[in-house]
């Protein structure tokens, strides 16, 4: 299992003589015992050490720096695994971790049972596919969740002097046309906190209403003095109707990235004093300078056709509604949904590992087990009062009812 090789590079001398230019060793450490399968005495050791709590990477380190100690080298557990790559450690800790979360190998069936006997303090609201008679169809599946902890941040920071972010995420579990919305709340330093989850295979109004009616019930408390949205006029629809007496607002940074690709569409350079204007009427506070630049911009269009398409575009899907993105009926600081952005990079790149090949189960086991608890960190750290008023939140169950689809004509999940 072991091969060493010399490099040599010489020069001959006059007179015969050889000067040595360079001496180099090569040496190759092969797997021992590579196409031979591991006996179930080293996987029974490797799980135990796992389960502790032991690194993959360092058991595997561990292990191979005793192969090199001479006393150990008659030992028949360090010679079987000496050489084992640590690419076959990582892979037992996560068969051990799919052991633990996984209920069934169905992932539908786990979920439920998850839901029963695991996340029942978490879980708000469940539909799953295949199930009829609460308003959603059988083919969307719907699952709301928000800690005790969440719902605690719901109720304080999401008052009528305060601002909710509201959005939504694809490419987190491995089938097709699933998203996670998220509600996020801020504290008085600016400080962000997701609040509560959905996890559905729909976009739709009526799917994004039962997740906001679910919020509204459940905390009662809950009523932000606006919200902040992008332009899915599903998101807008579902929040004036269980949100009425609340504003809303289209993040400004998704606003000006529309606007500036329907200028490239139509070639039009955006000059310095086009750009001016437009910002004007997306971040002023004053009526007459959001007047006055509509009017400037109305006549600078006019002098080509593009410009005057381009007016036209705007005279269409934006100024009749400037209730939502007009800067001087801005009631609020925060202009862009930016905070709710960089959490969903956060949970992609930190937790997720820009990989979407999760089951369902594994998802929001990564929510509930490792992402909340980063947010209850956080939270604490940001506002220390918050101690007391959370003491024990954390293990209060929800009463939540798993609907029975026993028999019944359960669609099928598809996988990306």
């Amino acid at each position: 299992g072991f091969t060493a090789r010399y490099h040599v590079d010489s020069q001959k001398q006059p007179y015969g003589s050889v000067a040595l230019l360079r001496v180099k060793l090569e040496h190759r450490h092969a797997p021992t015992f590579l196409g031979q399968p591991v006996p179930q005495s080293v996987k029974v050791h490797i799980e135990s050490q796992l389960q502790l709590g032991v690194d993959p990477v360092h058991l595997a380190s561990k292990l191979q720096q005793k192969a090199l100690d001479r006393r150990n080298r008659e030992a028949p557990l360090i010679d079987r695994v000496s050489f084992l790559p640590k690419s076959y450690f990582k892979a037992r800790n996560r068969i051990l971790n799919s052991k633990a979360i996984e209920m069934d190998k169905n992932d539908y069936k786990s979920v439920a049972l998850s839901i029963k006997e695991r996340w029942q303090d978490s879980v708000l609201f469940y539909h799953p596919l295949g199930c009829d008679g609460d308003g959603l169809s059988p083919k969307v599946f719907c699952l709301v969740i928000a800690s005790c902890f969440q719902q605690s941040l719901l109720e304080r920071y999401g008052t009528s002097v305060h601002m909710a972010f509201f959005d939504g995420t694809h490419g987190v579990v491995k089938y097709r046309n699933f998203s996670l919305f998220t509600m996020l709340v801020i504290n008085d330093e600016g400080h962000g906190y997701p609040a509560g989850w959905m996890l559905a295979n729909s976009k739709d109004m009526t799917v994004q209403s039962r997740f906001l009616r679910v919020l509204q019930s459940i905390v009662p408390k809950f009523e932000p003095g606006a919200f902040m949205v992008d332009e899915d006029p599903a998101a807008r629809g579902a929040l004036e109707k269980i949100f009425p007496h609340a504003r809303v607002y289209f993040c400004d940074f998704h606003l000006w990235r529309a606007w500036g690709k329907r200028l490239g569409r139509l070639n039009l350079a955006i000059t310095p004093e086009m750009e001016d204007h437009l910002v004007k009427l997306r971040r002023s506070a004053h009526e007459e300078e959001f007047e006055h630049s509509l009017e400037a911009l109305r006549k600078n269009s006019s002098e080509t056709v593009n410009g005057q398409k381009f007016w036209e575009y705007l005279l269409s899907n934006y100024l009749y509604k400037g209730k939502y993105w007009a800067g001087y009926l801005r009631y609020f600081q925060q202009p862009t949904n930016n905070h709710l952005e960089s959490w969903h990079n956060n949970l992609k790149t930190n937790h997720l590992k820009r990989k979407s090949k999760m089951r369902i189960d594994h998802f929001v086991h990564c929510l509930l087990e490792r992402v909340e608890l980063e947010v209850f960190q956080k939270a604490l750290r940001s506002a220390p009062d918050l101690g007391e008023l959370l003491k024990n939140s954390r293990s209060k169950p929800q009463n939540v009812e798993i609907p029975d689809v026993t028999g019944k004509n359960l669609h099928s999940i598809k996988e990306e």
